[in-house]
This record gives C-alpha cells, sequence and structure tokens, in this order.
C-alpha cells in the first residue's frame, strides 16, 4: 500500500482546500450581500449630506440603482457643491465600516456623459482631480464603482496555483515510482520474453507453466498450482525488488483472500527447489518484498 500513499495525501490536501475555497467563497457572498445594505444606506446618506451642504433640505433623494455587483449609482435631480462629495463620501463609508477600494464618478443624467471623477486613493494623497468647483447644476448620477472582488480573485486564483502545484507533484510522483520500478535493476533480464511453448529459460531452469513443472539441469521438479504462478512472476521479473503487495495482488488477485504469510511458506519451497540451480536465488528485501537474484 506503499505506493498509494502520497497519492492519497494528495489529494486529501486537495479536497480540504477545495471545501476552504468553496466555503470561503460562500461566505463572502453572504458577506456581500450584507455590505449590498450597507452601501445602499451609506449612498443615500451622503445624497442626504449633499443636499443639506446646498441648503437643500426638501428635494426627495431616489433609491440606488445597482448595475452590476461592484457598481452604485446615486441620482441627485439638484445640484450639489462637488468639493464636499470627496470628504462626505469618505466620511459616511468609514462610519459603515466600507474598507473596499473605489472609483467615482459624475455622469449628466441624460447623456451619460462623464463630467467628473476621481479615485479612493486621490482622498488619501488629497489630490482631488477637478477640485474648486463650486456647484454642479441639474441632475447629476453619481456612480461608485467598487473593487472588492479583487481579494476573491486572488484567492481563487490562489487555489488554482495550489491545485497546479499538487497535480504536478502527483504526476512527478507516479512517473517516478513507475520508472524507479521498471530501471531499479537494469541489464540483460529486465523484460524477459515467454517463447511460444510457455515456458522461460534463467540460469539452468527452464519453467514449464504449462505443464507445471521446473527442469533444473535436465532434472523436471513438478510443481503445484501456486508455486508454479509465483515462480512464473519472479522469473518474468528477474533481479527486481518486488513488494509482498504486488507479489499477493499479481498472483492470487483471483484466487480470493490469502493470509500473508502464506507468500512466505511458498517461497520457502521455491527456495528448496531451485537450490540445484545456483544461479538463482530468491532473496529476502527486509521490510519490502523478496528479489529473485540471477546470476549472469
Amino acid at each position: 500500500m506503499k505506493q498509494y500513499f502520497l497519492p492519497v495525501v494528495f489529494f486529501l490536501v486537495f479536497g480540504l482546500l477545495a471545501a476552504q475555497w468553496f466555503l470561503v467563497a460562500g461566505a463572502s457572498h453572504v458577506q456581500n450581500e450584507a455590505e449590498d445594505d450597507r452601501i445602499n444606506l451609506a449612498l443615500r446618506q451622503v445624497g442626504h449630506l449633499l443636499l443639506i451642504a446646498n441648503g437643500n433640505d426638501t428635494s426627495r433623494i431616489p433609491p440606488v440603482q445597482v448595475l452590476n455587483s461592484n457598481e452604485f449609482v446615486l441620482r441627485l435631480e439638484d445640484g450639489f457643491n462637488y468639493d464636499t462629495l470627496p470628504y462626505i463620501l469618505a466620511d459616511v463609508f468609514k462610519q459603515k465600516e466600507l474598507t473596499a477600494y473605489y472609483h467615482v464618478a459624475i455622469k449628466d443624467c441624460e447623456t451619460g456623459a462623464l463630467m467628473l471623477g476621481y479615485d479612493y486613493h486621490s482622498i488619501e494623497n488629497k489630490e482631488v482631480a477637478c477640485s474648486g468647483r463650486e456647484q454642479l447644476p441639474g441632475c447629476s448620477d453619481i456612480s461608485v464603482v467598487f473593487d472588492r472582488k479583487l481579494a476573491q480573485g486572488i484567492s481563487f486564483k490562489y487555489f488554482l496555483g495550489v491545485l497546479l502545484i499538487i497535480g504536478l507533484l502527483l504526476v512527478f510522483y507516479l512517473f517516478k515510482n513507475k520508472r524507479s520500478k521498471s530501471i531499479e535493476y537494469p541489464g540483460l533480464f529486465e523484460n524477459v520474453p515467454e517463447k511460444t511453448d510457455g515456458k522461460i529459460i534463467l540460469g539452468s531452469s527452464v519453467l514449464d507453466l504449462t505443464n507445471q513443472s521446473v527442469d533444473i539441469k535436465q532434472i523436471k521438479k513438478e510443481l503445484t498450482f501456486r508455486e508454479a504462478k509465483l515462480l512464473h512472476y519472479f522469473m518474468k521479473h528477474p533481479n527486481q525488488v518486488l513488494e509482498r503487495e504486488n507479489i499477493l495482488s499479481n498472483v492470487w488477485e483471483d484466487e480470493g483472500v490469502i493470509v500473508g504469510r502464506s507468500l512466505d511458506v511458498f517461497v520457502s519451497r521455491l527456495r528448496k527447489i531451485l537450490q540445484a540451480d545456483p544461479a538463482l536465488q530468491i532473496k529476502n528485501v527486509h521490510g519490502v518484498g523478496y528479489k529473485l537474484e540471477v546470476e549472469m
């Protein structure tokens, strides 16, 4: 099972990251809905303060328009002092705990033409564009566009980046694991072909899988069904370390449940059978499995 440990860990980490991201995304959605209400109230308060500052305490303030998830528009039918807008807006947003960056654009209600505008940084740097204009006559739309989705976009890119790294590590591990098994013991016996009559020759031994026997120096020894299958698997992978799990899976996968110690019993039997061939030795690899060593 060792070969599956890291892939399982990778997928568990991926699952945890995915779950975390979806939880954060869900929480952000709920948070944005609550923030929308605060933005709506804040802009209506801004409109009220702008009109009061201009000596107008009777004009109606229409509902705030939500054009998309980030843009909110407050329409004022009467004129207001543009110089007071940036500071009133900043002060009200601070009271409502609205901390996202934003851009402000003043547009003509009828034509939609942009008349004035500034961004959040202008307030911090005290460099509001087009300041000094005392009055904006007529109907104006105050459009406020927020950059609050930026953090979500970064978190999603972070999630994709982590996912990509995990995927690359998994591919690298699987490739390395497969390659190490195939070239761990390079040489003449990397891939021993079977003859058309179902026989394999290694050292002085000839395995006849069809007749469940092995000829060692022209002396024929009968094998049981499982002994023949196990010796066949060893001889197909000479000079390679074979893990116990792989041996059990490949040799007994169609035999139902088998006790792991039974493998040691069959290996012991094969060792006795192969004693007559000094070129073949089944060696125990501690904590891993077995290896059929073949002298060249």
